[in-house]
């Protein structure tokens, strides 16, 4: 008589990530705080960059994981839009709050990986005299590699997703730590 046991194994995964968020803008509608408007297309005339950080639970190949992000760039709002007074430089301020599952192939040294989930969009227009901001929950699909180093990871990842008129690929190169 043979007794069978079972072992549910999981690890921790802690991370933080830089990120490379390529956006392509359409014209959006912002609200400030007395209710106000502001229907803007932004410029982006620079790289940007930001970083987050992440906290996920592996189980088997599945990873549960939330994840903090972070960005901001300049535009310029013109005068012939009816909420400035003059040409005015806004800051653009984007957090990001995801949920999501990713399904994991791995061997000794390295892994691949795809994954969908939603996240809360935040995108803030911060000038000297006012704020406007747009929210939605939207999904994302991700994919990336994995390059393994005992407990430590370099991970390499896009994730693609549309929010109201915008729509961002966001590169990101991260160092997690299973526990």
């Amino acid at each position: 008589m043979s007794s069978h046991q079972t072992a549910c194994a999981w690890d921790l995964e802690l991370g933080i990530h830089h990120l490379m968020p390529k956006l392509w803008t359409g014209e959006q509608r912002y609200e400030n705080a007395s209710g106000s408007t502001l229907k803007f297309k932004p410029v982006i005339q620079k790289t940007i960059t930001g970083q987050s950080a992440s906290v996920g639970i592996f189980w088997e190949n599945l990873l549960v994981q939330i994840e903090q992000a972070f960005y901001r760039y300049e535009t310029e709002i013109p005068t012939s839009n009816i909420a400035v007074m003059n040409d005015t430089m806004a800051r653009f301020e984007v957090t990001e709050q995801r949920l999501g599952i990713s399904y994991h192939l791995e061997r000794e040294l390295a892994g691949v990986y795809a994954g969908i989930g939603v996240t809360r969009e935040k995108e803030k227009i911060v000038t000297s005299s006012d704020e406007w901001q747009f929210e939605a929950d939207v999904p994302y699909f991700k994919f990336g590699i994995d390059i393994i180093l005992g407990a430590w990871r370099v991970r390499v990842e896009q994730i693609h997703y549309s929010f109201g008129k915008h729509s961002a690929k966001v590169g990101s190169l991260g160092i997690l730590l299973h526990l």
